[in-house]
């Protein structure tokens, strides 16, 4: 596994946060659904992400109005519990800004699944 505290305190340097009280971190259960929100969320937002999970209200509205514009198949249904992935978010309190995101390997496979294309 990477350095992640090396990374997050490169991070915060680059990003000129010299308080760390002035940052919160959030453990954030996102679903395999939610995931796909997000992919279209970032067809009208620069930051998806950020705007999804803290409810932008700008973005998130624009986006609630062309949600049910896309259409995308999952495959077989599964039970819930088993589309939950932990993401874990290191957020600057003043501007609600995120300054890193950790997530799991399910995270990751599942964004970098979107990243194929059959032949």
């Amino acid at each position: 596994m990477p350095n992640v505290f090396g990374t997050i305190i490169h991070l915060l340097q680059v990003l000129e946060v010299t308080n760390v009280s002035t940052v919160v971190e959030q453990i954030v259960a996102i679903s395999k659904k939610e995931v796909v929100d997000i992919l279209k969320l970032s067809l009208v937002s620069k930051t998806p992400l950020t705007d999804f999970i803290l409810k932008k209200k700008h973005f998130y509205d624009e986006f609630e109005k062309k949600k049910n514009q896309f259409e995308f198949n999952n495959g077989e249904e599964t039970s819930e519990e088993s589309r939950q992935m932990i993401v874990k978010v290191l957020q600057r309190k003043s501007t609600g800004e995120f300054l890193f995101v950790e997530g799991g390997v399910d995270f990751i496979d599942f964004l970098f699944s979107f990243l194929t294309f059959p032949l």
